[in-house]
């Protein structure tokens, strides 16, 4: 029996691996893709929000190997860079990370856990989800979005090219829509329509909000009339590119993009539950161990619906000291064994 099986081989999953194997805890990630699948997925050339530099580093899993000792575009590297310094940081610390194998089935006994794979099953004691949120994008229950040819996730975005010479709304006006609306604004007539302010990080002070080079750039877009924004817009629904609002006319679309964002998937564990709160985030105490599941973990983006529980500089501070909670139980079990 193992100590610890990690699901997930994301940022949350390597970085777990990594302080498990500094206390010296026997573990297993499973990955259903590759090493960093969801950043695989992303937008091509996406910059991250969050600085890889030696002067602020919120990016590199440890200072011992940070992100900015790698060739990078920049200081704010992109979605592949990090893909590629994720690969090379499990490879240095030769992390347990077991790709193209995908957890079916979980089952809670008595001393840990059961879980199931294709061909084959292990146990451990302690179980630790770090799936994140990004396999699962979040459609609003808005009629007329549900099969709709000209409705798509900003999940699904990956390039600009589909898009050239047509006219595209956004609908979110968070991070993702913005980053979104600069990078087809090249090659699209694009609008983005909010139901709210957009809210900057230079006025509310909120790393979840618009920031950085994103604010800037999308300020001069809206100033040239490069790009439409429309705030405080409620929408009653879609008829193909059709968009119908509540307080404004109709407006006709090539193609409308959901920037709505994610919800967690949360792995059934058969024999026990997992308590949730708002948008189905899972319960758990400050070391991140599940209130209902003694034993499981969550570590990551998966966390809960805070958005800065995404940001690596956020959680990279949390799994050590889940770790030591861990080690700190296995120590214990070992003794009244």
């Amino acid at each position: 029996m193992l100590d610890m099986i990690i699901i997930g081989g994301g940022p949350a999953g390597v970085l777990a691996a990594f302080h498990a194997r500094r206390y010296g805890i026997n573990h297993i990630v499973f990955e259903k893709g590759k090493i960093g699948q969801s950043w695989r997925n992303m937008y091509q050339g996406m910059k991250l929000l969050s600085p890889g530099h030696w002067k602020k580093d919120w990016t590199s899993f440890t200072s011992q190997f940070p992100i900015y000792a790698m060739p990078n575009s920049g200081p704010f590297p992109t979605g592949e860079e990090f893909v590629r310094y994720m690969e090379a940081f499990v490879d240095k610390y030769a992390l347990k990370v077991l790709e193209r194998s995908e957890v079916l089935d979980i089952t809670k006994r008595e001393n840990g856990f059961r879980v199931y794979l294709d061909d084959f099953y292990m146990d451990s004691r302690f179980l630790v989800i770090s799936t994140g949120v990004f396999n699962n994008p979040y459609i609003p229950d808005i009629p007329g979005a549900d099969y709709n040819p000209f409705v798509v996730h900003s999940a699904k975005v990956v390039s600009a090219e589909p898009y050239a010479g047509k006219r595209v709304a956004i609908i979110g006006a968070g991070n993702s829509g913005i980053e979104l609306a600069l990078a087809l604004s090249a090659k699209a007539d694009v609008s983005v329509f909010s139901r709210h302010d957009v809210k900057y990080f230079s006025q509310t002070g909120n790393i979840t909000d618009v920031r950085g080079v994103s604010e800037s750039l999308f300020k001069e877009m809206l100033n040239f009339k490069i790009v439409n924004c429309y705030e405080h817009i409620e929408i009653k629904g879609f008829n193909d590119g059709t968009i119908y609002f509540e307080n404004m006319d109709s407006m006709s679309f090539d193609s409308i993009i959901l920037a709505t964002g994610y919800r967690p998937v949360l792995l059934p564990v058969m024999g026990a539950f997992h308590e949730t709160r708002d948008m189905g985030f899972p319960l758990g105490d400050r070391f991140g161990e599940s209130v209902s599941i003694p034993g499981l973990y969550y570590a990551g983006g998966i966390v809960g619906p805070e958005r800065q529980n995404a940001f690596i500089h956020c959680f990279r501070r949390k799994i050590p000291r889940m770790m030591f909670k861990i080690r700190s139980q296995l120590n214990l079990q070992m003794t009244k064994q």
